[in-house]
């Protein structure tokens, strides 16, 4: 039967659907996890309909053609083909990807704070994880190399992370204030 209210998802969302349901069941009851994964991929939908970039996946081409967005970027160690490859894939994913992280970093410091001040379990998350955003309008306890660290490094910083245990990255990343600190200074010595 055909319903006026039921939400209608792409063939593409609804995988983006099974994998936000899927991260959701780590931190709480499966019967809860789709409803929240359907909260997510909604939000996702929302903004990227409101930007007009429901189902848009060329967002690369666009930005790489601004030279001040493209220069900083450079100046970062970035390329042309990080910024083409990773914005170059279907927007709600890549919001969808966002809403999943900030889920997982969330659950862990809601987790540590049962057991540490808010200020310490922030610093905690901060060196378990890699933080996105623009390093020019990072958080003012997280500047220099703790600033965040532009979204296009992901898939490089993922492919570098898949090849090493979690307990490998945990004792690279023991010598370093944060996690970003980390991944700027293999950034520098050419590893990332």
């Amino acid at each position: 039967m055909f319903s006026i209210f039921k939400k209608k998802y792409s063939e593409q969302e609804q995988e983006y659907l099974s994998m936000l349901a899927e991260t959701a069941r780590l931190n709480m009851p499966d019967s809860d996890s789709l409803i929240i994964a359907q909260r997510m991929l909604d939000e996702c939908i929302k903004q990227a309909v409101k930007l007009g970039m429901r189902g848009y996946d060329k967002r690369g081409d666009d930005l790489v053609k601004d030279d001040s967005y493209v220069s900083l970027r450079l100046n970062a160690g970035l390329t042309l083909k990080d910024i083409i490859t990773f914005w170059n894939r279907d927007f709600v994913w890549i919001l969808a990807e966002e809403k999943m992280g900030n889920a997982i970093r969330m659950a862990v410091y809601l987790e540590q704070k049962n057991n540490h001040s808010p200020e310490d379990s922030v610093l905690i998350c901060r060196k378990m994880f890699i933080y996105y955003g623009d390093p020019n309008k990072t958080h003012e306890r997280f500047t220099g190399d703790d600033a965040d660290i532009y979204h296009e490094f992901a898939q490089r910083h993922e492919a570098w992370r898949s090849r090493l245990s979690i307990e490998h990255v945990g004792l690279l990343s023991d010598g370093f204030s944060t996690y970003n600190a980390m991944v700027r200074n293999l950034i520098r010595v050419g590893k990332l």
